[in-house]
């Protein structure tokens, strides 16, 4: 395969490592191109791929969005590489990579021609053990001026003992989400984390352990896309749990 087909505008750049293939989620629409999520575990010193196909010329927006040491409850700040690049034999060779820990916005960006691409994430030395993780390919993303100014959304709710509890939101452009813990009804210290939405569940990118009117609050970069925070037990709570409520201002 030509690799000069992959025209790359990288937003930083570093090495490459060696992989296997894991499962994704199906395509997401979005208010302006379509987005799926490659999600899969990295283990120790290992890495891991995933391909797809690209039908017409397009730009390609790749980023991290999650990694975390279980399916649910802490994100972790951990850096590992992730690349782009074309498929070969069983691997994935790498054109650009940039090492980074999970964020929401574009990590590498591409404008590429119709053909066969795949992104690979490795583990460069700094995992503690295996990694669940979620990575976010995005095709023709734009901003959406369906909702062009900034709101303030208000999440309140009931977090039993050993629960989660979630909300999604859409986010029309760029800018930084905003979450404050207001209240916890009786007060405790409750998880809270922020991320993108899948199936039933909120897969964090960022997350800490907050106490009502914690300062500062959790404040994270994002690209226009939908979004979700989640409240979830940290190992403080007593049965039958808490009331709590939030607000969340975002672009």
């Amino acid at each position: 395969m030509n690799k000069s087909v992959l025209a790359l505008i990288v937003v930083a750049a570093a090495g490459a490592a060696c992989g296997g293939n894991s499962p994704t989620a199906p395509s997401t629409p979005t208010s302006s191109g379509s987005t799926e999520n490659f999600t899969g575990s990295l283990p120790l010193q290992g890495s891991s791929f995933y391909s797809f196909t690209v039908a017409t010329a397009e730009t390609v927006s790749i980023s991290l969005a999650s990694l975390t040491a279980g399916g649910t409850g802490p994100a972790t700040t951990f850096v590992v590489r992730l690349g782009l690049g074309v498929p070969l034999g069983t691997d994935c060779s790498v054109n650009n990579s940039v090492d980074t820990a999970a964020g929401l916005t574009t990590q590498l960006t591409a404008s590429v021609n119709p053909d066969i691409y795949c992104v690979k994430i490795s583990d460069i030395g700094n995992l503690a053990g295996p990694m669940n993780f979620t990575i976010r390919i995005g095709h023709n993303l734009a901003s959406s001026s369906s909702n062009p100014t900034s709101a303030t959304d208000t999440f309140a709710s009931f977090l039993a003992v050993g629960g989660t509890s979630a909300h999604t939101f859409p986010v029309s452009k760029s800018g930084t989400l905003i979450v404050t813990l207001t209240s916890v009804t009786p007060s405790s210290m409750v998880g809270v984390g922020i991320g993108i939405p899948a199936s039933s569940t909120c897969i964090l990118s960022i997350s800490s352990n907050e106490t009502a009117g914690s300062t500062p609050p959790i404040t994270i970069p994002v690209d226009a896309g939908t979004y979700c925070v989640e409240v979830y037990d940290a190992g403080a709570l007593h049965l039958p749990g808490v009331a709590f409520s939030m607000t969340i201002a975002h672009p």
